[in-house]
Formats: C-alpha cells, sequence, structure tokens
C-alpha cells in the first residue's frame, strides 16, 4: 500500500467543506465500521485469521504500535507481532525507555528473567509506587522481553530516562568506574545515593516538589557528575549525557516551560542515531511507544511526533510505515462503552468483542471518506488519518506485576 503523505487530512477536510448544504451525507457508524471490522485470535504468540493485518506488514518497513501503557493483553499482542515481524526480516525492536534502560533490560534478560524481577524489587517502592524502567513491570511484559530476547531483536530505548531510574544509574556509573574512586569520591557516590533514593520517594508525596530541577542544581550531584568528566569509558559518557537530557527535560516540565518538543526531538535524534549506525541493510525497526506518539500525522497535543518522522524517514526510503492503535472496550471489568471519556471514541469501540480479538481496517475507511463525504467528528478524523488499524483486545487488565 503506498505510503500517506502529509496532505492527506487537507484532503479529507477539503471533501467534507465542499459539500454542499443539501447534501446528505452519512456518519461514520456501527454499521460503516463493522464492514471494515474484522476478528482475529492470538495462540501460542502466532496470529490466527488475522490475514488482514499480516499480509500489510509484508512490505513494511517500520511497524509503529501506539499502546496504551501497562495492559495485560498488550503483550500478547507485542510478542505476537515480534514473531510475525521477525519471519519478514525485523530485527530491531524500539521502546519508550532510556537507551541505557533498554540496554540494561537487554542485560537483564541475557541473565535470565529471575536477574529482572530481581533488578525491579531492588529499585522499586510499592509504599511510594515507584520502579526504575516503565512499562516493563507486567508479566505479560517480560514474556515479549522474552520472545524478543530468543529472536535476537535489537533493543532500542528512544526516551529520557525515567523520573524514578536515577538512583539504578547511579550505581551503574559507580559500578564502572569505582576501581578509580578516591576515598572522597566514595563518599560523594555513597551520599548522592541515599539522596536521590530519599528524593525519588519523597517527589512521590510531595507533588510540588521539582525533584528534576533539583537535582540539576544540587552540589552533591553535580560533585558527584563532575567525577565523569575525563572519563574515557562510553558507556559511562553516555550515562552521564542521559541523566542530563533527562533532567533538562523534566525540569522544563515542572517549571512550565514545555518540555515536549524536547522530548521529542530526543526520541528522533536517538532513533536516526541508531538507525545510522546499524548493520542490517535494509533496516527494518518495530517501534512500541504511547499512542500520542505512534500516529502518523500530529498528535492530539498538535504534535508532530516520532509516528509523524518514521512516515517522512519511510518515504525518503521510497517504502512504507504502517501505524496500530491499541484501544480497550472490556476493561477491569467494566464496558468503556458506557463511559464518557471515552465518547469521542465510541464508534471504533463499539465493534469490540469481550472474547475476541477486533481489528478494525482504517485504510479502507480513509478512502470512503474522500470518496463518499462521511461526516465526522475531528478525534474520529484524527484517528482515521494517523493510524492503519485499530487493535481492540478482549477483555482487558492492569498488568499483574512480575516483581
Amino acid at each position: 500500500m503506498p505510503s500517506i503523505k502529509i496532505i492527506l487530512p487537507v484532503l479529507v477536510f477539503c471533501q467534507l467543506i465542499v459539500a454542499q448544504p443539501n447534501e446528505v451525507r452519512k456518519s461514520l457508524n456501527l454499521d460503516i465500521l463493522a464492514k471494515h471490522t474484522t476478528y482475529f485470535e492470538i495462540e501460542n504468540h502466532q496470529f490466527k485469521d488475522a490475514s488482514v493485518l499480516t499480509d500489510a506488514l509484508k512490505d513494511a518497513h517500520f511497524v509503529a504500535l501506539g499502546e496504551l501503557h501497562n495492559r495485560e493483553r498488550l503483550g500478547e499482542l507485542t510478542s505476537a507481532l515480534l514473531i510475525h515481524l521477525n519471519e519478514s526480516g525485523f530485527q530491531n525492536f524500539a521502546i519508550e525507555t532510556g537507551p541505557h534502560s533498554a540496554m540494561k533490560l537487554q542485560q537483564l534478560m541475557n541473565q535470565g528473567q529471575d536477574s529482572l524481577s530481581d533488578f525491579y524489587s531492588r529499585y522499586s517502592s510499592k509504599l511510594f509506587g515507584t520502579y526504575p524502567i516503565p512499562f516493563h513491570i507486567g508479566k505479560s511484559d517480560i514474556e515479549f522481553l522474552e520472545v524478543a530476547h530468543s529472536l535476537e531483536y535489537n533493543i532500542w530505548g528512544l526516551d529520557q530516562e525515567y523520573y524514578h531510574s536515577f538512583p539504578f544509574l547511579i550505581d551503574e556509573l559507580n559500578e564502572l568506574h569505582s576501581d578509580s574512586f578516591s576515598a572522597e569520591e566514595k563518599k560523594i557516590y555513597k551520599k548522592i545515593s541515599r539522596k536521590t533514593k530519599r528524593w525519588s520517594k519523597r517527589s512521590q508525596v510531595f507533588k510540588n516538589f521539582e525533584m528534576a530541577c533539583q537535582l540539576q542544581s544540587d552540589v552533591d550531584f553535580l560533585a558527584f557528575l563532575n567525577m565523569f568528566e575525563e572519563s574515557q569509558n562510553l558507556a559511562i559518557q553516555r550515562i552521564v549525557e542521559g541523566i542530563k537530557t533527562s533532567l533538562n527535560i523534566y525540569c522544563l516540565s515542572q517549571q512550565g516551560k514545555g518540555g515536549n518538543i524536547e522530548r521529542i526531538d530526543y526520541f528522533k535524534e536517538n532513533f536516526d542515531e541508531i538507525l545510522s549506525a546499524s548493520e542490517n541493510e535494509p533496516t527494518k525497526v518495530f517501534v512500541k511507544m504511547g499512542s500520542m506518539h505512534m500516529g502518523r500525522q500530529k498528535s492530539y497535543v498538535g504534535n508532530k511526533d516520532l509516528g509523524n518522522h518514521l512516515q517522512e524517514v519511510a518515504d525518503s526510503l521510497v517504502t512504507s510505515s504502517v501505524h496500530i492503535k491499541y484501544m480497550n472496550r472490556f476493561y477491569k471489568g467494566k464496558d468503556n462503552l458506557n463511559n464518557k471519556t471515552w465518547d469521542s471514541y465510541h464508534n471504533f469501540i463499539a465493534v469490540g468483542k469481550k472474547n475476541q480479538w477486533t481489528l478494525i481496517d482504517l485504510r479502507v475507511i480513509r478512502q470512503l471518506l474522500i470518496d463518499e463525504k462521511f461526516y465526522i467528528s475531528n478525534n474520529e478524523l484524527a484517528e482515521i488519518t494517523n493510524y492503519d488499524f485499530i487493535v481492540i483486545p478482549p477483555e482487558d487488565d492492569w498488568v499483574v506485576k512480575h516483581y
């Protein structure tokens, strides 16, 4: 399927605007969506009766999965996609973590699942709700990480380092450099290690405590980072740079000065850097991040996010990207069809079933909008122009923690 260009939303809007006042236009309704909806199963990490999706993935260069974070069924879908895409030459898996955090996940999975859970237990606090690496806290997350490990995927971290990752990153720096520490430097490490753990918990209790901004100006923390200024160790350099960049993004947000654009730019920089350094030609990448980031046009806050960048890179390579959005209908024993929060997506989730995976082919509906001048809401238009498919799982729940 040809890649969708940036002008598509404009074309659709023009088609809607030029309709005459007395012209009868259909609304996007359940009957229309049902005609372009299929149902499938996932068994033993394999797709069953999902040819509409799997056929679309055959020629894709990039696949973008826009997720709802920490959903149990999301792990099942991710595992199935990893296996299916690997058969088409995919060997790279990009996720919503910091670069070093992604390396840490891969390192721990090389050691076994118990090592990953032990790591989370060490750096998490159930009382304060903190953990070291986001979006990989569930048992179903471990399952897809194990699949990625078994298929020898390279895991790319594209995001800033997580807000509560600093205690573990500080320990990483210590382990990499401790043989060269003086007695005074060891004292600084111990002091800042205790402080960041304490401040991480404090930030959970007092929401007005701007931990990132505080760390940026903290004398002890700056002294700790300065200890590595002359280091020639590339891993150390990258961790220090990652900490500084992450603190800056978080601090901008805490001060009300933005941070979103800087974060998106960081996504793109990391993606381009790893892509250009990859030995695989052509490099195919499966990207799994929050759905706000994965649309091929603009996000709901108006930013051209990573999904848009994937589309532009695919265009430059004269290839294609496929964008998939994950939605819930039945969640935690409730039907979101009755939830006002989901009113904007009512038509989409209405076709979801409690005991089957649901697939809506938005590619066809995009063309119908242009050909038949459907009336749709702005939110519906955004989904249809940003994504190729919507996947709705069977009844879903919050992940069960693995630690």
